[in-house]
């Protein structure tokens, strides 16, 4: 398992980003990091964020 303080920093230089793609996914990241999230979990969250909204562009450009 990572240290804590690289845990951290990942998301400190994540968290703009998947709030900006998922406020959602942001609050649900925020709650786990409180509960001590492993890299591999806050990695895997992070992916899924941008994923989501990926998808919903997709979806909305297809639509047009």
């Amino acid at each position: 398992m990572k240290g804590r303080h690289v845990i951290e920093k990942k998301w400190a230089s994540e968290k703009y980003n998947v709030m900006w793609h998922s406020q959602k996914y942001y609050n649900r990241i925020r709650e786990e990091m409180n509960k001590g999230a492993s890299m591999d979990l806050l990695e895997s969250m992070i992916f899924e964020a941008k994923k989501e909204v990926c998808f919903a562009t997709r979806k909305y450009i297809e639509m047009q």
